[in-house]
């Protein structure tokens, strides 16, 4: 199943970016990882696609 992430440009705002980290964060654990895991996999990915240097909170 395709991540919301990967429809990330390097032209999307912050909220689109934010919304697709966290639907992509919801299906990542659904699927066995751990919130951390799904964090760092969505962040990685959401800089991959826009080229920006997002930063994860830590919880």
């Amino acid at each position: 199943m395709p991540l919301p992430i990967e429809r990330l440009t390097k032209g999307s705002s912050l909220a689109t970016i934010r919304a697709a980290i966290s639907d992509s964060v919801a299906i990542l654990i659904k699927e066995g990882k751990t919130p951390k895991q799904a964090a760092g996999q969505a962040f990685g990915m959401a800089r991959d696609q826009t080229g920006k240097p997002l930063k994860r909170h830590k919880t």
